[in-house]
């Protein structure tokens, strides 16, 4: 498995996004610890590497959200969408702060995985792509676009509102917590005899499934 404990300067151009002229020494340091990482890597493995990298830095919530207007430079490299998600998920949980904006509407590419083992407070001014939310322990997510596939999998606790729509197998796997959904939602994941607190548009949506249905389509 690929270390990332001595990251490489990033290349240059690589990563300039909104901000490359006047970034401050946190970003330039988030940087480096994306680039010192390459593709093939195993998500858990990446996020418990990237918690004691970041354990290491002094940075803000402002250097966060300074850093996710720069990603648009990065959506190129392999592994993009899963490992923006990852990489997110650990700089928040390992910072400070409590309150985070996250931009994405500059991204083409989905982000998957944003709010991993989530403990803050997160707004994402976009979409999200699948699992968002995932492993969830307590805080909030609230997504001003749409989201993926799989939103709350396995989440523990907190809220999740997504204000746009969601996709398939909503709340797949959840224990805890409560998912807030204003638009439209492909399915909800369905297992018997849990109950899940799951909204649509203020509405509580209660334990659909049957024993022979997975997966209730709305």
């Amino acid at each position: 498995m690929e270390s990332i404990e001595k990251p490489r300067l990033p290349e240059k151009g690589l990563g300039e996004g909104i901000l490359a002229a006047s970034e401050s020494k946190a970003v330039m340091q988030i940087k480096q610890a994306w680039t010192g990482y390459g593709p093939g890597f195993d998500p858990g493995h990446y996020y418990a590497v990237m918690l004691k990298v970041f354990g290491r830095l002094d940075y803000t919530a402002k250097d966060v959200e300074d850093f996710s207007l720069a990603l648009s430079g990065f959506q190129k490299e392999n592994n993009f969408s899963i490992k923006a998600g990852v990489f997110l998920s650990a700089l928040i949980n390992s910072c400070r702060s409590m309150k985070f904006v996250i931009h994405t509407a500059h991204i083409t590419e989905p982000i998957h995985g944003l709010g991993m083992r989530n403990r803050k407070d997160i707004t994402v001014k976009g979409n999200v792509g699948d699992v968002a939310g995932g492993s969830m322990i307590r805080g909030t997510i609230t997504v001003e676009g749409n989201a993926g596939a799989s939103v709350g999998v396995m989440m523990n606790g907190g809220t999740i509102t997504v204000k746009g729509n969601a996709g398939n197998n909503a709340g797949q796997d959840m224990r805890g917590g409560e998912i807030h959904i204003e638009g439209e939602v492909g399915s909800i994941a369905g297992k018997k005899g849990i109950s899940r607190m799951i909204y649509q548009r203020g509405e509580l949506i209660e334990d659909i499934a049957d024993e022979d249905v997975g997966v209730y389509d709305k």
